[in-house]
């Protein structure tokens, strides 16, 4: 017998200005991951991002980094570093032109049969710099159509 249940499709949206105001508050208020996420109605994961990419920290875990976050969590400045990200990455794939190291990396790679994604898997070990695939097939599609 088929399962007939219909999967709901999940949407995602970002975190707006009202939301991370009010995560702000709870916080210095003492509430906990789980309590926020579950006054936003957000996931606690989202809740737990957020605050691992945009507090001041001044300390975090033992293990690499990750655990506790000990640091202050400011909104305005979560929305304007995540509204700067938002702005910056589309622009990815032109570094692409600028950085000759990373320029040399992608063709050679390109030239031997490698696909972006094995590209970008393997160029933050080789070279210690990040190329996403998707910034390596819009400089491709942009080198084609004769952008610089």
């Amino acid at each position: 017998m088929k399962n007939t249940t219909k999967k709901t499709q999940r949407t995602y949206s970002h975190l707006s200005q009202n939301e991370r105001d009010r995560i702000d508050i709870l916080r210095s208020q003492g509430y906990s991951i789980v309590d926020v996420a579950k006054v936003l109605g957000r996931d606690h994961g989202t809740i737990s991002r957020e605050l691992i990419k945009y507090s001041r920290v001044i300390k975090r875990g033992k293990k690499n980094g990750e655990g506790r976050i000990v640091g202050k969590y400011d909104a305005n400045l979560a929305s304007h570093k995540a509204y700067v990200k938002k702005k910056y990455a589309r622009f990815d794939w032109k570094k692409i032109n600028y950085d000759l190291v990373i320029l040399e990396y992608v063709t050679s790679h390109l030239e031997i049969g490698w696909s972006p994604s094995d590209i970008n898997s393997r160029s933050k070990k080789e070279l210690n710099k990040h190329i996403s695939k998707t910034a390596i097939y819009e400089w491709l599609r942009a080198d084609w159509r004769g952008q610089p």
